[in-house]
């Protein structure tokens, strides 16, 4: 088993080729905390499985020429197996590091060194193993997480130091460097740790406090596609940096919630009008009619009229709409929606993402499962404050609610409109239920999309709600647990190749060394 808990002795440094280096290119951050895989195994006789781990640093790293991230090619295991499944022997791959250059030496380089290398099939990688070493017989490298690769030029070989470096081919970052046999006296292939074995739990942890280059907002739920919080506080500046306006024709539409500095979750019915089918006309289907171009993000300040230097505006880039969202006899399903903006927003203290706390739908279940009506809860948004209203608050503002179980939900449905909704499925329709904690307090027109936060997670986003200012009536919320997979899907797909463009250079490299103090 592995355990590493002395985080003090290690530090990461980034920025620069030479290790000795003091140009003004290189960066340093101290280490916070290691993350390392549930199912990462090291000791006995065996070699490493799962080799797979994080180290989270105390202050971020500033993003420039020569440090930046790679973008993942998908965070879904099953696409990322089949992108590796089209490696060849003949793809161009590569690794890189500042291992030890000479056999037998205890000194790495000062120098990044760059090896090129081929795949080798799982086959064939066993084989060669088995030739130099016989529990190679019993060990399946397929199951442990594992791909192989060898270099191109014969004889040459990564040492000790260059674990945890990266495989990178056709421009994908496809696996960390694990492993190789000591006996590496001929042409033998390295082991890594598959990055389809990493994602899934990267996906659970990559939402939560891991992030440390900003404050962390964990919270989460959906609601309604109508204008307005009626009653509630005015929210302050700073107060909810991940809340945004999605406006048309730059008038506020619908709330929403930063994801990502490109990406914005609100709600389907903001974006199109909906139809029906002859075959089925209790059913209406989402027609996403507007072109992104009439949509723009408003964030930063909670008044949406402000000039302030604080506020951040951005062009909608493309909207899409979750493929199940539809209107089954006059309530939404599935309403969720996204907006991809042209340009990233600037992350700032009042313009800050909405970290997930998981991408995995069952762990999100739970947790949204687990809260109670006595759970704190609360929604924002910019829709009408009044009833005589149709225009959208100048100002945000945020409603104390509660969550009710599905059952509790129809029955206040059916005090007020009889058998027509009492008896809709909220659970199989992606749909949770809260009302007011303060009486009238309730979202209404101008609010759907905007977040639905209970205590660190944002649980829902407003879908529609029978409330508007009506004491006791339950607004409905798209469940946040049957988005993530969702979302997961299309940053895996659609959104990747609409967000910045993934780095293929060797910004990302970073190394770990010791402090020698």
């Amino acid at each position: 088993m592995v355990n590493v808990t002395n985080t003090k002795i290690f530090r990461v440094v980034a920025g620069h080729t030479d290790l000795e280096t003091k140009s003004k290119y290189q960066q340093i951050r101290e280490v916070k905390s290691f993350l390392k895989h549930p199912r990462c195994w090291f000791g006995g006789r065996d070699p490493p499985k799962y080799d797979l781990a994080l180290i989270v640093t105390k202050s971020a790293f500033r993003t420039s020429a020569n440090v930046k991230e790679i973008k993942l090619y998908s965070m879904n295991k099953k696409s990322l197996e089949e992108r590796f499944a089209r490696i060849t022997e003949k793809t161009d791959c590569w690794t890189a590091g500042w291992g030890m250059t000479v056999k037998g030496s205890d000194e790495t380089s000062r120098y990044l060194k760059i090896l090129k290398l081929r795949f080798v099939p799982y086959s064939k990688c066993r084989s060669m193993m088995l030739s130099l070493d016989p529990r190679f017989k019993t060990i399946d490298i397929f199951k442990n997480g594992q791909i192989c690769a060898q270099a191109v030029k014969k004889f040459d070989i990564i040492y000790g130091g260059d674990s945890g470096g990266p495989l990178v081919c056709d421009g994908q970052l496809v696996g960390v460097s694990s492993y190789f046999l000591l006996r590496t006296d001929n042409d033998m292939p390295i082991v890594f740790a598959k990055v389809s074995e990493f994602t899934e739990w990267y996906g659970g942890i990559a939402h939560r406090s891991v992030d440390s280059s900003a404050p962390v907002q964990q919270i989460g739920l959906v609601f309604l596609n109508e204008d307005k919080i009626i009653g509630g506080k005015l929210s302050s500046v700073g107060a909810a940096p991940y809340l945004a306006s999605v406006q048309q024709f730059k008038q506020h539409k619908c709330g929403g919630t930063l994801l990502s500095l490109s990406i914005v979750l609100t709600a389907c019915h903001c974006f199109g009008t909906f139809y029906t089918k002859p075959y089925r006309p209790a059913m209406k289907f989402i027609n996403v009619s507007s072109p992104a171009s009439e949509y723009r993000v408003h964030m930063g300040h909670p008044d949406l009229a402000t000039k302030s230097s604080r506020r951040q505006i951005r062009q909608a880039k493309k909207v899409l709409v979750h493929p199940k969202c539809k209107s089954f006899k006059g309530a939404l399903e599935w309403d969720f929606g996204i907006v991809v903006t042209v340009m990233p927003f600037n992350q700032t203290t009042d313009v800050c993402p909405f970290r997930l706390f998981t991408l995995n739908k069952m762990l999100y279940e739970e947790r949204i499962t687990a809260l109670t009506d006595r759970s704190q809860c609360s929604v924002l948004g910019w829709g009408i404050t009044s009833l005589d209203s149709r225009l959208p608050s100048r100002y945000l503002k945020t409603a104390k609610m509660k969550l009710i179980n599905h059952k509790y939900c129809r029955h206040l449905m059916r005090l007020k409109f009889g058998k027509l909704l009492s008896l809709h499925d909220f659970g199989g329709r992606a749909q949770i239920c809260a009302v007011a904690v303060n009486g009238t307090d309730s979202d209404c027109l101008g609010d759907s999309g905007g977040p639905c936060i209970c205590g660190k997670y944002i649980v829902g986003t407003v879908s529609y709600g029978f409330a508007c200012g009506q004491e006791g009536l339950p607004g409905i919320f798209a469940k946040l647990s049957d988005f993530v997979e969702w979302y997961q899907d299309l940053i895996g797909g659609t959104l990747r190749s609409s967000v910045s463009k993934r780095q293929t250079s060797l910004a990302f490299l970073t190394i770990i060394t010791f402090l020698l103090e």
